[in-house]
């Protein structure tokens, strides 16, 4: 390897392989390119002839998972102009299997002010970028909270105008609706109306004459007639002559007779339709 490298006008420098000292690092789980951590340092101080301090070493990795390390005297590079902005060997040993062109020796403390200066511009572009777009965000969120905020001072309005019109105090509305939903729950749903008087008329028009007959009880309720009566007489002839008024049908009567006295209970039914 030579001491130091010639001059030259082009920023853009390629060394040939024997200008570096070259390692291997395999079954590293480390596979990023760049300057060498001071923590794997340690692994290839034996393969070079000269002490580390004095070298800038870089790595990157190579296609089977191992880390190619490339190495040059920090003197020599420190000894470029200042255009110089990177420093590549033009290949690899033989040996390895590596992409060169990361391998790049203007890193960490040798990188060119212009380099880093374009680093430090691309970062500040990208944070005023960011700052931008959260001030668009955030005049955008503010322009909708004002709409939702005059959206709501309308609704007030309009709701304080309805109470006016309607004579009513805003702080009352509550009290109004739970009396209003009190009286909901009292309220009692209006039933049809029973008219028991024409059915009584029906029943009473189809007893047959008798004379010895009594009435004791009737009643009538939705769908059914009760009829409670007392002779002397055999109830079978009543029964013969009985005629159900229209729309109805006699259930099986009970007879019951006692002291010479028969008592005949008829219930009759609606026929459905």
């Amino acid at each position: 390897m030579n001491a130091f490298s010639p001059k030259t006008i082009s920023p853009h420098l390629v060394w040939p392989p024997k200008q570096f000292y070259w390692s291997v690092i395999e079954h590293t789980a480390y596979a990023r390119r760049g300057v060498l951590p001071p923590g794997l340092v340690a692994d290839v101080a034996d393969d070079f002839p000269v002490d580390v301090e004095t070298l800038h070493i870089v790595a990157a990795p190579d296609v089977h998972g191992s880390l190619i390390v490339c190495a040059a005297g920090r003197e020599m590079l420190a000894a470029l102009d200042e255009d110089v902005v990177s420093v590549k060997p033009s290949s690899a040993p033989p040996a390895l299997d590596v992409d060169v062109s990361q391998l790049e020796l203007m890193t960490g403390p040798f990188e060119p002010v212009a380099t880093r200066r374009r680093r430090l511009h691309r970062h500040l572009t990208l944070a005023a970028t960011c700052i931008l777009c959260t001030g668009l965000v955030i005049i955008g969120l503010q322009r909708r909270v004002s709409h939702h905020e005059r959206f709501a001072d309308a609704l007030s309005e309009a709701r304080a105008g309805l109470f006016a019109a309607a004579y009513i105090e805003p702080d009352s509305l509550d009290s109004l609706v739970e009396r209003a939903n009190a009286l909901d729950e009292l309220a009692i749903e209006p039933t049809a109306q029973f008219d028991a008087s024409n059915h009584l008329a029906a029943l009473l028009n189809a007893w047959p004459p008798s004379s010895d007959l009594t009435v004791e009880s009737m009643s009538v309720t939705d769908g059914k007639m009760l009829a409670s009566l007392s002779m002397s007489s055999d109830p079978s002839l009543f029964l013969s002559a009985f005629t159900p008024p229209s729309g109805w049908q006699l259930e099986e009567p009970r007879i019951s007779s006692t002291r010479g006295l028969t008592r005949l209970f008829l219930q009759l039914s609606e026929v459905q339709p």
